[in-house]
């Protein structure tokens, strides 16, 4: 795996472990669950390790490339399947754009990280279009 993708996914672990203690902390109740820390590692460990993780709200979303949210550049892609996150049902597995969160389906109900990301995983399989190299040896 490219170097810059290693260091952004260390980068993104370390964020979803500190947004989970400051969601977890009693003197700041959060609606947010605190628990991106094992989404993200759930997800690194897929094929999905290829692709550049960012949040949006309490979503955990994935990218083609690191700077697609920059005026100017073509070819920047966010992937077509995101996980939501919610205090009661855990992980929501959806199916769409996460720009347009309320026009996605929910595929998947789960309070397992391990089970989303696989899910996540299937969603994506062939994502982006026109990708080569074989998936299981990209992490």
């Amino acid at each position: 795996m490219d170097e810059a993708l290693v260091l952004w996914w260390d980068g993104f672990e370390r964020a979803a472990d500190e947004e989970d203690a400051f969601c977890s902390d009693a003197r700041r109740p959060s609606w947010v669950p605190p628990n991106m820390g094992a989404l993200a590692r759930a997800v690194r460990r897929t094929s999905l390790c290829r692709l550049f993780p960012f949040t949006s709200h309490a979503l955990l979303c994935l990218s083609d490339r690191e700077d697609f949210w920059q005026a100017g550049l073509l070819g920047g892609q966010i992937a077509p399947a995101f996980v939501a996150r919610t205090c009661e049902d855990g992980y929501l597995v959806h199916s769409g754009s996460a720009a347009e969160p309320h026009e996605a389906s929910r595929v998947l109900v789960t309070h397992d990280a391990v089970v989303a990301a696989a899910q996540l995983e299937l969603l994506l399989a062939a994502w982006p279009p026109g990708r080569t190299g074989d998936l299981a040896s990209s992490g």
